[in-house]
């Protein structure tokens, strides 16, 4: 008969307790640290996905005298008008320069469709009714030109802060709807929904960077500037503003 001490017997039941609340606490210290990887890794997604944008509409630009889409009449490729206050089209009028629709999704934006393939009208592409604007992740600096730098042109729609107003260097006076940045507007920053206190945005020159609000709020300064400085004129000779396009609220 084998001794007492080497018969097997199973955990008693606060044994099983205590590895329980050690496999809990194990996960409670390792899951935030798994969660901060993946959102690194989506954030370094997202600026790799607005150099590609930003590059594009570059390269749009630089094959017509430096204007931009939203600068340009439909009978050239454009959208100036109408159009130009809708941010899917202004995307799309670049799209010959662009990959893939997919590149204007943030990883991290889930307000925001990623089914989205290719630029057509059909259910998987971006200009069908039930995709166009929830397919779009990032907004568009409708005040930008490619010759100024460094000016925004792309960048999170989780920008909040701007005033409303009215975007003329696009559209025929009134212009059309907008959101002003002005550089002495210290409420603008980056909501919580993407990035958390994070942003992401693109210069006209092609570089893309991760910001916090107090960053944000120079490169508007900066950009508001350089655009109201009077080195370019828009089509009706005025000087260009700061307004950005948001794809929705």
């Amino acid at each position: 008969m084998k001794p007492e001490s080497f018969r097997h017997r199973g955990f008693t039941l606060i044994e099983l307790l205590v590895v329980i609340a050690i496999i809990a606490l194990l996960a409670a210290l390792l899951l935030p640290a798994l969660a901060r990887a993946k959102e690194h890794a989506r954030r370094i997604k997202c600026v790799s996905n607005l150099k590609q944008v930003a590059l594009g509409i570059k390269l749009f630009a630089q094959e017509r005298d430096g204007f931009y889409p939203w600068h340009m009449d439909p009978s050239e490729g454009g959208t100036y008008g109408p159009n130009a206050g809708i941010a899917w089209r202004n995307f799309l009028a670049a799209s010959n320069d662009l990959d893939t629709p997919k590149i204007l999704v943030c990883p991290s934006d889930s307000g925001t469709k990623n089914t989205v393939l290719d630029w057509k009208a059909g259910p998987d592409g971006l200009a069908h009714p039930a995709n166009q604007n929830n397919a779009v992740s990032y907004f568009i600096a409708l005040d930008g030109y490619e010759p100024l730098h460094p000016t925004m042109i792309v960048g999170d729609r989780n920008i909040l802060g701007g005033e409303a107003g009215h975007c003329s260097s696009v559209a025929d006076m009134p212009g059309v709807d907008a959101t002003l940045l002005r550089a002495a507007n210290t409420s603008i920053r980056w909501g919580s929904g993407t990035h958390g206190r994070l942003g992401v945005f693109a210069l006209s020159d092609g570089s893309a960077q991760i910001t916090r609000d107090a960053q944000l709020r120079d490169a508007v300064a900066e950009a508001y500037y350089r655009l109201v400085a009077g080195e370019v004129r828009t089509g009706t000779g005025s000087r260009p503003n700061n307004h950005i396009l948001l794809p929705r609220p």
